[in-house]
């Protein structure tokens, strides 16, 4: 099991307009946030519309890196905040091969992953194995920061009927947030 540091794994602009629209789409939507070992953090949805899709379109590059067959689990963007970290800890099943991609912030932070640290500017990703390797990071300094989280299952391993995270895929209200941004209608608009 290697990590991979993968550099502009989406490009730079992209991953900087998936961030800031983030931050804006949550804002409008009052998406809410998620808790985790007792911090909660601002805003949080799990298959955001353009975070499914680069999942779906970077799996045979995944496939490649890891040397097997892997299926998709779902998709995760979270917008951190100034003063909030990450507890080390490692990850749910379903989290099996994961990446995580720095998409937007105004301060750089480092994520470790098994006590290797990794800088990543906009668009850069690293891919790790969320389940067995312990990943962290301390206080945020800066005021925004937003990553995207990808996983997946090996489809010959343990958690191979994991596929699909059914959990997220099943989620009522995720319906209603696909088509809400695929209207559009929360760009550009001051909240």
């Amino acid at each position: 099991m290697e990590n991979h540091l993968i550099k502009q794994f989406i490009c730079k602009d992209e991953a900087i307009r998936i961030g800031k629209d983030f931050m804006e789409f949550a804002r409008y939507f009052r998406i809410p946030g998620d808790n985790f070992d007792e911090i909660y953090y601002t805003h949080a949805l799990s298959n955001y519309n353009p975070a499914l899709a680069i999942l779906c379109d970077k799996t045979a590059l995944v496939n490649k890196m890891t040397g097997t067959l892997c299926y998709p689990t779902y998709a995760f963007i979270r917008e951190y905040q100034h003063g909030e970290a990450l507890p080390p800890h490692r990850d749910r099943a379903e989290c099996e091969i994961s990446i995580s991609c720095h998409l937007w912030g105004d301060e750089p932070w480092d994520l470790s992953v098994n006590g290797q640290n990794y800088l990543l500017h906009s668009g850069d990703a690293v891919l790790y194995y969320g389940c067995v390797q312990e990943h962290s990071r301390k206080p945020y300094h800066g005021q925004h920061y937003v990553s995207m989280f990808l996983h997946w299952v090996d489809s010959k391993g343990k958690y191979a009927d994991r596929y699909f995270a059914k959990q997220f895929v099943t989620n009522p209200t995720l319906g209603k947030f696909i088509k809400r941004y695929n209207k559009g209608a929360w760009r550009n608009v001051v909240t």
